[in-house]
Formats: C-alpha cells, structure tokens, sequence
C-alpha cells in the first residue's frame, strides 16, 4: 500500500495536526490534552492496522452516540479520498476519526490511513523534519 503523500503531508507537527482536525471540523479537545500532545508528539502518516485499533480508545468512548449521518457523508467518497484519521498509540487513543475507522470496519479494509503520534524524544538529532505543507 503506498502513502497518498501528493495529498497529505507525511509529516505534521502537533500544531498542523491540530488544524487538520479543526479544518474537518469535528472535535473540540481539552486544554491539558492539547498541551500533553504540544511537549510530545508529531505526527506520521502511515496505514494502520484495524485490529490493532480495535483496542484503542475512541476519546468519548464513555459516551458514543456516534452520529451516522457523518459515515453516510463519507460513503459518497471514494475510500482513497477519506481523509486520515489521528491517532495517539501511546495514550491508546483514537484523536480524531471514529466515524471513518467506523466506516473502514464496515468495509471490511484490514488497513486505516492515519495520522499517528512519535515522541519528539526519539526524532534522531541529524534528521531535520520538514513541517510545511502546502
């Protein structure tokens, strides 16, 4: 499976990811959530496993009511063209995109495109990351 890179950025810093998911207009996070991902993480897009998201947690798993009408939206896409979803692995979180891994399950794909969260810490200190995207 390639990476649709032309399309999405590789890499995001903490802040792109977090207007990627304000552009798409679905979630509001908290403040120590946001300051936790700010300190740690950027973000690598990458295909990842369904199974092993099925036990990770959606970040209102507590509290689904799932609004189905978003998974009918993303049906009239092609699934090249849903967007990825974000995921913080170390947290066991599903950040942003329930309602497309929901979709992806019902389609029966093995494989989510995702936007999942590195530690800063283990960026080796010669490879400069580029954040810009267009």
């Amino acid at each position: 499976m390639t990476i649709p890179d032309d399309i999405y950025p590789k890499i995001m810093s903490t802040e792109q990811i977090l207007e990627y998911i304000l552009r798409l207009g679905n979630i509001h996070l908290e403040g120590d959530y946001i300051e936790y991902l700010k300190k740690y993480c950027y973000f690598e897009l990458k295909w990842f496993k369904l199974n092993e998201l099925d036990k990770i947690s959606h970040h209102d798993s507590h509290k689904i009511n799932y609004d189905y009408r978003k998974i009918i939206e993303f049906k009239k896409l092609e699934i090249e063209n849903i967007p990825p979803i974000v995921v913080v692995v170390d947290k066991k979180y599903i950040l942003d995109g329930y309602h497309r891994y929901i979709l992806y399950k019902e389609y029966n794909k093995s494989y989510i495109l995702s936007y999942v969260n590195k530690p800063l810490l283990l960026i080796d200190q010669k490879q400069k990351i580029n954040f810009n995207y267009g």
